[in-house]
């Protein structure tokens, strides 16, 4: 058994406050972390960080682009439990994802769409919470909600998921980095 991470924040851009009025959540972004140093975790979101278009698939770390603009980055972390074989999947799924992340962009209508009974699904779009939804039906984990629908706060019901920790990600992330520090 492996433990992958869904990370939930509220970066405190613009556009996550607009998401914040709108659905009334504490968390309005949503990315997956394969390891425990978190070092480095995925999701689609801006790829320029005072921008938000272009945006596309994104690998992100809680010190450099959108949240190394903020000290305070406020987090959920949900720790999930799988098999060897569901976390070869989703890494090598990931893979694919990096290798093509020139050709993945942003699905803003999707995630304008997300909160009625209509979806648009393009297999080279996604928003935040639809990719991690996806990836993780694609190891065939059931999450909630289809994921064109889903949302971040919606990750807290798959089933056997465990809060890990809840404050600030760029401290967490901190501590996390730091016990991988080997002194000689």
């Amino acid at each position: 058994m492996k433990s992958i991470y869904i990370i939930l924040t509220q970066s405190g851009t613009r556009f996550s406050k607009i998401l914040k009025m709108v659905t009334k959540e504490k968390y309005n972004h949503a990315s997956i972390c394969l390891n425990n140093n978190f070092k480095e975790f995925y999701s689609f979101g801006r790829k320029q960080p005072d921008f938000i278009l272009p945006g596309g698939f994104v690998v992100e770390n809680a010190f450099t682009n959108v949240f190394g603009k903020f000290s305070y980055i406020p987090c959920l972390i949900l720790e999930k439990k799988i098999t060897d074989e569901q976390y070869d999947k989703l890494k090598s799924i990931i893979n694919e994802f990096v290798e093509n992340k020139d050709k993945l962009s942003y699905a803003i209508i999707s995630l304008i769409l997300a909160d009625t009974k209509f979806s648009i699904v393009k297999n080279n779009k996604y928003f935040c919470s639809q990719f991690v939804a996806k990836v993780l039906n694609d190891i065939n984990i059931d999450t909630p909600k289809v994921p064109e629908h889903m949302h971040p706060y919606d990750f807290k019901k798959i089933e056997n998921t465990k809060i890990i920790y809840e404050g600030n990600l760029k401290k967490f992330c901190m501590v996390k980095q730091n016990q991988d520090l080997v002194f000689a």
